[in-house]
């Protein structure tokens, strides 16, 4: 899926939970494997109704998990969020779970991810000796390009 909603779970049994809840409402599917865990991918075409209903569903499986990890311990204990660098290479960047929990029960998976990509692709471009507000302009002029 080029665009999509994504979402993460680190226990393969909430996922398929989750998927047949999902396939439920009518709505297809993509599954990935991905470092962190496993993604759920959805079209973004969804409309907002039910996007909020399968959200809301999502937080349940999220609660769920919390409450699996609280009592498990070990490995599942890691967290870390994956960016390009701009020769292409994928990074994954190692985050403390505290850290990670607080940033997914405000922001989407793919939120944390455009935000580190943001601060990646700022660090890239930044001049040191520039005020930061000559660094905004030429940064919002270069994406008007």
């Amino acid at each position: 899926m080029q665009d999509s909603y994504d979402f993460i779970f680190f226990d393969p049994e909430l996922r398929n939970g989750f998927v047949e809840f999902v396939e439920s409402q009518g709505v297809a599917c993509q599954l990935r494997e991905d470092p962190l865990g496993f993604i759920v991918a959805l079209p973004d075409s969804i409309d907002d109704d039910l996007l909020d209903r399968i959200e809301q569903r999502y937080e349940e499986f999220e609660q769920a998990q919390a409450e699996r990890m609280t009592h498990s311990g070990g490995l599942q204990q890691l967290a870390g969020i994956r960016f390009e660098l701009p020769d292409g290479r994928s990074c994954m960047v190692p985050l403390e779970v505290d850290v990670a929990h607080r940033l997914l029960a405000s922001f989407s998976i793919e939120e944390v991810q455009q935000l580190f990509q943001s601060v990646i692709d700022s660090a890239q471009a930044v001049d040191s000796d520039r005020p930061l507000c000559q660094t905004l302009r030429a940064a919002a002029h270069e994406r008007k390009r």
